[in-house]
């Protein structure tokens, strides 16, 4: 085969390897670049769906966290209320008794008692103590009014001592009309027993206001959610 022929030969097969260098070069480039293109869209799209999934979780969290704010900003807010209801149970006691007691100063410096407006402050006052110790109910807190209650919150009944302050009110309520109604004609037997049933209620008030105290310790601290008054003292 002549020179001619292998020189034909060899420009023909250049030309082919070129054209196909032509045709091939450009279409892999774009294989490339497509391939490039699909990888960085598959790779925005799962950064796009890791950062809705993060939303969403912050989302979450965020709600959560305003759940639980506002479910303990609930809880105080129940929390103060019964304290509130607990303080007013010894205020309302102590008003009760401050009505009492002002009666029978009154009585020892010899000033006229009008019955009828003793009544009507006396009985003010004791609507209010026994209303404030029927709100304690609505948090667990039985406090028996009359010695005669019986309850100890497990379906057991027993007499109870914490409603002696009740009782020892009544008493010394009772016993200050009966000496009005004497027309200060009072027997000495009577005397001594309103200055007992004055020291009876001043002390079983007393005794009730450190329960009551110590409760609205533990409402504070969250250490007891609701208990029965019904030990003796």
């Amino acid at each position: 085969m002549s020179d001619a022929l292998y020189g034909l030969m060899g420009a023909l097969g250049g030309s082919v390897v070129t054209a196909v260098a032509a045709y091939w070069g450009p279409l892999h480039q774009q294989r490339e670049a497509a391939k490039q293109a699909r990888w960085e869209a598959e790779f925005q799209r799962a950064e796009d769906r890791r950062l809705a999934e993060m939303q969403v979780e912050a989302a979450r969290e965020e709600t959560q966290a305003a759940r639980e704010e506002a479910h303990a900003a609930r809880g105080e807010v129940a929390k103060q209320e019964q304290i509130g209801r607990l303080a007013e149970i010894r205020t309302a006691l102590r008003e009760w008794q401050e009505v009492l007691d002002r009666t029978v100063q009154e009585m020892w410096n010899g000033a006229p008692v009008n019955l009828e407006r003793f009544d009507a402050a006396e009985d003010s006052a004791r609507i209010r103590a026994s209303r404030a110790i029927d709100d304690v109910m609505r948090d667990e807190w039985f406090i028996p009014q009359s010695k005669y209650d019986r309850h100890d919150g497990t379906g057991r009944y027993r007499t109870s001592a914490n409603g002696q302050v009740m009782a020892a009110m009544r008493d010394y309520r009772d016993l200050i009309r009966e000496s009005v109604l004497s027309n200060s004609q009072a027997s000495p037997a009577l005397l001594r027993d309103l200055m007992w049933s004055q020291a009876e209620a001043t002390e079983m008030r007393g005794m009730m206001s450190q329960v009551i105290e110590a409760r609205m310790r533990e409402v504070h601290t969250g250490e007891d959610q609701g208990r029965v008054i019904s030990r003796e003292w």
